[in-house]
């Protein structure tokens, strides 16, 4: 069974699963792999994020950007990282 309602592939409760005959584990394996597999793929995402942002330094830097919006991209880079670390 899904849990439609929140788009994962979240596997029943393990308190009404362990009363279908010992499905507890499996649901709790999957779960967690399914879990495993969001986290990395935000972590990639978060990563390219931080590439983005300073390729887009590198070229304000090179244009003359107004040093603001410069400061501003070293900060949203500061943020991702700091989110990536608690993934």
């Amino acid at each position: 069974m899904t849990d439609e309602s929140h788009g994962n592939r979240k596997r029943r409760s393990t308190r009404s699963a362990g009363k279908d005959g010992g499905t507890e584990g499996v649901a709790a394996v999957q779960w967690t792999q399914d879990q495993a597999v969001a986290y990395e793929s935000a972590r990639d995402c978060i990563a390219h994020l931080i590439s983005h942002y300073s390729d887009l330094i590198e070229e304000g830097r090179r244009r003359g950007l107004d040093q603001m919006w410069l400061d501003e991209y070293e900060r949203q880079i500061t943020r991702l990282a700091a989110e990536r670390q608690h993934l």
